[in-house]
């Protein structure tokens, strides 16, 4: 989380330094790119936040200076991984694993829709955004990682998912700033927030999805 907040930063520094009026253009597309931090909240000392990515198009409608809604079509990877764990056997075993951590990772198709709130004129505005996303569930993947005293072994699984939600929704929260070349090409950094409605297995044992990275857009439009 130190270099999104060093990147972020950093754009902060570059955008400072280009002011001048511009004019949107009324429809924009775009790539993003979110690496994000994502978790889900069970109540346990082992669950700890793991490295996902959130990327996809969007298109963007500027109702004016100020306001906007954009639509989305994103690829998703999250999940949370456990703390490395030592293994105790009741009859110890030289050929069995000492330790253990296991990653649970979770892929969606994303198809978010927001509006965009902005703040200023000129090349560099700043502004915040707030959303929905639909999640539809494509495929669970689990890796195990075993210690042993002379070596480690990796597993992947791929578990049946039939005890999953297929599909979710995850209401998102932003802020950040933009950064616009031209009146046809622009930039956006934003910190976003996104945390599932619904947990991820219908029981009281189970969490949601939360998930907070560091959005990074490119829009172009005429």
């Amino acid at each position: 989380m130190k270099h999104l907040a060093f990147f972020f930063l950093t754009f902060i520094s570059f955008a400072s330094l280009g002011q001048g009026k511009v004019d949107l253009s009324k429809f924009q597309v775009g790539l993003s790119v979110s690496p994000d931090y994502s978790y889900i909240s069970i109540a346990s000392l082992y669950e700890i936040p793991k490295v996902g990515l959130t990327t996809g198009l969007n298109a963007v409608y500027q109702f004016n200076k100020r306001v906007g809604l954009e639509m989305g079509l994103h690829y998703s990877n999250k999940g949370f991984q456990t703390k490395m764990m030592d293994l105790i056997f009741i009859q110890p075993n030289p050929t069995s694993p000492t330790q253990a951590k296991y990653i649970y990772d979770y892929n969606f198709l994303d198809i978010p829709l927001k509006v965009n709130f902005s703040i200023g004129n000129k090349k560099t505005r700043f502004f915040t955004s707030v959303g929905i996303a639909t999640n539809v569930f494509l495929k669970e993947t689990e890796t195990s990682i075993y210690v042993y005293p002379d070596y480690t072994e990796k597993k992947i699984i791929y578990p049946t998912e039939h005890y999953l939600r297929k599909v979710n929704l995850s209401p998102s929260l932003s802020f950040g700033m933009d950064y616009t070349f031209n009146d046809n090409s622009h930039i956006r950094v934003e910190p976003t927030f996104r945390c599932a409605m619904f947990k991820m297995v219908d029981l009281e044992s189970s969490g949601n999805l939360i998930s907070a990275g560091l959005n990074i857009s490119y829009f172009f439009g005429k």
